[in-house]
């Protein structure tokens, strides 16, 4: 993986699930819309106006990540009742439970970390499921699946980033735990079909 710049993080961490990785040209944008979908927020466009937020501090890490992991389950709940496929049904309902997992956990971490425990999504989210909540059908499928693998592969690379920046145990134990599970995520959304995944150690089947 590149090195990332101390200067750069800020905009790189904001969010653990959903944030995107860097201001891009507007062809460059266009193009990853078509690749993806138009139902995809583009979450690199939305991500690069907030530089607020610096990713060498432990407990803003953990606020930004309670937050993603409310959004991504709220949009995982509104796939449980709007999809058409009983696939992306389950897929949803997995991801609820997994979400859900994380973010007991980065709750836990809060009180010790002296991090606020913000109970609204961050903004990125907050606009998907609005555009989303406006989509029915297969469109709804096609287009949720679209949204939120973009928003698993920009976690999957923020999460690897402060992985291996950070000196807190705690939160490298957590993201140990985790980014397999953003991974595995990620590669179901990926997929034409999606299958039951093989279940890693100490996962249960839901």
């Amino acid at each position: 993986m590149k090195k990332i710049r101390p200067t750069l993080l800020a905009s790189v961490l904001f969010i653990v699930i959903a944030a995107g990785c860097g201001p891009n040209s507007d062809k460059s944008s266009t193009d990853s819309d078509n690749s993806r979908g138009e139902g995809a927020i583009d979450s690199t466009r939305m991500a690069k106006f907030d530089t607020t937020h610096s990713t060498s501090s432990v407990p803003n890490f953990i606020t930004q990540s309670i937050k993603a992991n409310i959004g991504e389950i709220k949009l995982s709940q509104l796939a449980q009742s709007k999809a058409s496929s009983p696939q992306v049904k389950q897929l949803a309902a997995m991801m609820v439970k997994h979400h859900t997992q994380m973010l007991n956990e980065l709750k836990g971490m809060a009180s010790a970390k002296q991090a606020t425990v913000d109970s609204s999504e961050n903004d990125i989210t907050k606009a998907a499921y609005q555009k989303l909540s406006n989509v029915q059908g297969k469109d709804f499928d096609d287009k949720w699946r679209a949204q939120l693998l973009q928003l698993h592969e920009n976690t999957s690379e923020e999460l690897r980033t402060m992985q291996s920046m950070t000196t807190d145990a705690a939160l490298k134990q957590w993201l140990d735990k985790t980014i397999p599970v953003v991974e595995q995520h990620r590669d179901l959304l990926a997929r034409k079909e999606i299958k039951q995944p093989n279940l890693q150690k100490g996962q249960t089947r839901d």
